[in-house]
C-alpha cells in the first residue's frame, strides 16, 4: 500500500533484487526495487528474518527510518508426520534402487543455487568409489536467469539415471522425499534464511549447505557447510555417507526456531505500532 496514510509493517525477507540484480530480467528488477525502495522508506516497522538481512538492508538504506526486527522463521510440526508412500514405494516409482543413497535437493532453481555445481560434484564423487550409488533428487521449477539447461547439463555428465529432476511437485512428494532421503543438500550463494534446511534438521536429516554468512548465522554446528567447489562438496557427500549422521546442535536448532515464536515476536510489535496515539512521523515525512 503505497501513500496511504496509515502505520506501516513491512516483511523483507531478503534484498537480493539489490545485491544481485544481474540474477532477474531488467523489466522484472527495476520494478521490484522501486516497490521495495519505497516500502522501505515508507515502513514504521520492518520485519526481517536474520540478522544477516538487516545488516543488508543497513548496507543499502542506512539510515533506516522505521525499526528493523529480526523475526526468525520456524519449521511446521506437521513435517514430522510420516507420509502415506512407503520409502519403497516412492524409490520404485522414480526408478531409484533401494540400496542408494537418496540425496534431496529441494526448492525452485535459480542461479544463485548452484544447480550446476550439483551435478558437477555428483560426477566427481563417482571418482572416491562411494559406498553405494548415489541418486539426486531434485524437485523445483526451472526459474534460473539467464535460463540454465538443467537437462542438458545431466546428459553432458552422464549422469540421467541418478540425477532425478522432478520439476515441480505437490506438498506431498516432497514431504515423502524429506523421509525417505538420506540426507538434504542446499547449496546457494544468497539466501534471506534457508527454510528447507530447517525443515530437513527439524527431521533429524544430515545436510550439506553452503558455506555463506547467513547460514553460518544460522545453522553452524548443525549442518555440514562447505564452500562452492565440486571436488570439496564430493568430499563431504562422500562424509556424509559414511557418518549419515546430522550435526550436533540439531535439537537445539529445533527449539530455537519455531513460528510460535515468530509470530509472538511480530504480534507484540504490530500491537505496540497500533497502540501509538499518533502515526510515528518518520524522518522521510511519511
Amino acid at each position: 500500500p503505497i501513500g496511504l496514510p496509515c502505520r506501516r509493517a513491512l516483511i523483507l525477507h531478503d534484498l537480493s533484487f539489490f545485491r544481485h540484480p544481474e540474477w532477474f530480467p531488467l523489466k522484472f528488477r527495476l520494478f521490484y526495487r522501486r516497490i521495495i525502495a519505497r516500502s522501505i522508506k515508507d515502513a514504521h516497522i520492518i520485519f526481517v528474518p536474520t540478522q544477516f538481512v538487516a545488516d543488508e538492508l543497513n548496507d543499502f538504506f542506512a539510515p533506516i527510518n522505521g525499526t528493523v526486527i529480526v523475526t526468525y522463521e520456524g519449521w511446521d510440526p506437521a513435517l514430522l508426520v510420516p507420509p502415506d508412500m512407503k520409502p519403497s514405494e516412492l524409490f520404485q516409482q522414480f526408478g531409484i534402487p533401494m540400496d542408494a543413497f537418496v540425496l534431496f535437493s529441494p526448492g525452485s532453481l535459480f542461479r544463485r543455487r548452484r544447480p550446476e555445481l550439483l551435478v558437477q560434484s555428483l560426477k566427481i564423487l563417482d571418482r572416491r568409489s562411494p559406498p553405494a550409488p548415489v541418486h539426486l533428487v531434485i524437485i523445483g521449477d526451472n526459474r534460473t536467469y539467464p535460463p540454465l539447461n538443467l537437462e542438458a547439463i545431466i546428459r553432458r555428465f552422464q549422469l540421467e539415471n541418478r540425477i532425478h529432476w522432478l520439476g515441480y511437485q505437490p506438498e506431498s512428494l516432497l514431504h515423502a522425499f524429506y523421509h525417505a532421503c538420506h540426507a538434504v543438500i542446499y547449496l546457494s550463494e544468497y539466501e534471506g534464511f534457508g527454510l528447507p534446511v530447517l525443515e530437513a534438521l527439524a527431521l533429524g536429516k544430515p545436510v550439506l549447505a553452503s558455506d555463506i554468512p547467513v547460514f553460518r548465522e544460522l545453522f553452524l554446528n548443525a549442518a555440514h557447510l562447505v564452500p562452492h567447489h565440486p571436488e570439496v562438496i564430493a568430499d563431504a557427500i562422500l562424509h556424509l555417507m559414511e557418518s549419515h549422521q546430522p550435526g550436533p546442535l540439531t535439537p537445539d536448532i529445533k527449539k530455537r526456531f519455531t513460528w510460535k515464536k515468530t509470530a509472538e515476536r511480530i504480534s507484540l510489535a504490530l500491537n505496540r505500532l497500533s497502540q501509538v496515539s499518533q502515526f510515528p512521523t518518520l524522518k522521510n515525512g511519511g
